[in-house]
């Protein structure tokens, strides 16, 4: 069994990552938004908000696991096992990561993501993290002109599907997301 590589690790980077998001608003086609933010979920997730770049995150994790001498699947999954299905590494950066069994069958088995309230993390609602993806991927390209309620609950009902919300003050979190991302182009 060959050595553990990058390309078994998998990184919802859309999901986990600041810089893929700017990426990602900077370069998806708004008709594809509502089908590309769907892989967000329904419940609450980590963000990465640090210097390391995904290539980064995945070439120190490996490094990490291989001064374990964890080098294939079946050593991966014993490890796993000590401590009830995951564990956990610091990064460079001192962020926290989790690693958990991925997708055996497809190869990408190290399944990473950030640690719940790491270092240069903030925890995000998915449904705040679409709506803010969303209404920034709609300004990025001029569809709306302001960030406002309308605009805001424009963006929910047509891209992500939401209810609209009553007053600004109800999406302080949307909005504090938004400004993370758009920092992020």
């Amino acid at each position: 069994m060959s050595a553990a590589g990058l390309h078994n690790i998998h990184f919802n980077a859309l999901k986990h990552h600041l810089g893929a998001i700017g990426n990602f608003i900077a370069t998806c086609p708004v008709a594809e938004l509502s089908q590309h933010l769907k892989v967000l979920g329904n419940s609450q997730m980590d963000l990465y908000l640090g210097h390391l770049q995904i290539a980064e995150i995945g070439q120190e994790t490996l490094d990490a696991l291989w001064e374990r001498d964890i080098n294939t699947l079946p050593e991966y999954a014993r490890w796993l096992d000590q401590e009830e299905g995951y564990q956990s590494l610091t990064l460079s950066d001192q962020s926290t990561w989790i690693l958990r069994m991925g997708q055996e069958e497809t190869g990408k088995y190290i399944h990473l993501h950030p640690g719940r309230y790491s270092p240069h993390s903030v925890r995000v609602k998915a449904t705040v993290l679409k709506t803010a993806i969303a209404l920034a991927s709609y300004y990025k390209h001029g569809l709306i002109k302001e960030i406002d309620l309308q605009a805001l609950n424009q963006v929910r009902a047509a891209v992500v599907e939401l209810p609209p919300i009553k007053d600004l003050s109800e999406s302080r979190h949307i909005l504090t997301i938004m400004e993370l991302v758009t920092g992020s182009w």
